[in-house]
């Protein structure tokens, strides 16, 4: 049987462990939710350079463009639609509104 001490003892050891490792998920929250955030900036980047690079062909091909080069180029832009993130994160920003409230704070 445990002394009152010893129970004590126990209870603070199991209160330090759970603040450890609410600790430790916060922070590894914390980096998936950077690495998203970065993941998604590189995904935007490369569609904007895909509709440059659309914009540049067109532009270069002269007017009116050939049917190939508008087939060509309306692949190219749903490409471009299909990778770009930032109509998903409004969505899903839009749909989950209790999120904003728990960004966490970056230090």
């Amino acid at each position: 049987m445990k002394t009152p001490l010893q129970l004590a003892q126990w209870a603070a050891y199991e209160k330090i462990t759970r603040q450890r490792e609410q600790e430790a998920n916060k922070k590894t929250e914390v980096r998936t939710q950077k690495a998203r955030l970065l993941e998604e900036a590189a995904q935007w980047n490369a569609s904007q350079h895909v509709r440059g690079y659309v914009a540049m062909v067109l532009e270069q091909a002269g007017q009116p463009p050939s049917p190939q080069i508008d087939a060509w180029a309306a692949w190219a832009l749903d490409i471009a639609l299909a990778t770009d993130p930032i109509s998903a994160r409004i969505a899903d920003l839009v749909s989950h509104e209790p999120f904003l409230h728990s960004l966490p704070v970056v230090t």
